[in-house]
């Protein structure tokens, strides 16, 4: 594999990336332009705002060695560039979802070290620990284990990946 494509593939990593970023959001954009539009936006802005991130991961799909070429100019067909193999490819691809992951999971780390804080301190007002506040706590914790085991146990999962292909040979 040569540079364009390992940009290629980190494209299409990258397309991956904002259609669950935007998933993640879409019950929010959903509600958002269905309960209470503002005056001045309409709920099809809204709705067009919101998911066009997907429209842009569909094109980084569809095109991700076109992106490539324009991100490395430099990189000619002519040049000859070092071929990563299967394995580091896959290695790396582990390694950087998992940083990913856990880098997306600090600000809810945050978040909810703040939220435990109030609620036990203050004990009042407008803070409850509802199951949905401990979902969200649980699953900001499933999170940082994920990212922690895609990143540091990236080998360990190459090799999974590569049993599993061939269980049935």
């Amino acid at each position: 594999m040569n540079k364009e494509q390992a940009v290629g593939l980190a494209v299409r990593l990258f397309a991956i990336f904002l259609v669950v970023y935007t998933m993640r959001y879409a019950t929010s954009v959903v509600a958002f332009s269905i309960l209470e539009p503002p005056d001045y936006i309409s709920s099809g802005l809204i709705l067009l705002v919101g998911f066009s991130p997907i429209l842009i991961a569909i094109l980084l799909w569809r095109f991700p060695l076109t992106v490539a070429s324009k991100l490395m100019p430099e990189v000619t067909a002519k040049e000859k560039s070092k071929s990563l193999s299967e394995t580091e490819l896959q290695v790396v691809a582990f390694s950087t979802l998992g940083l990913w992951v856990f880098v997306s999971a600090i600000p809810d780390i945050f978040y909810w070290a703040t939220y435990t804080y109030r609620f036990k301190n203050v004990g009042s007002g407008n803070t409850e620990l509802t199951p949905q506040n401990i979902g969200g706590m649980v699953a900001t914790a499933a999170q940082i284990v994920l990212g922690f085991a895609l990143l540091l146990g990236s080998k360990g999962l190459v090799g999974l990946v590569r049993r599993l292909r061939n269980a049935g040979n």
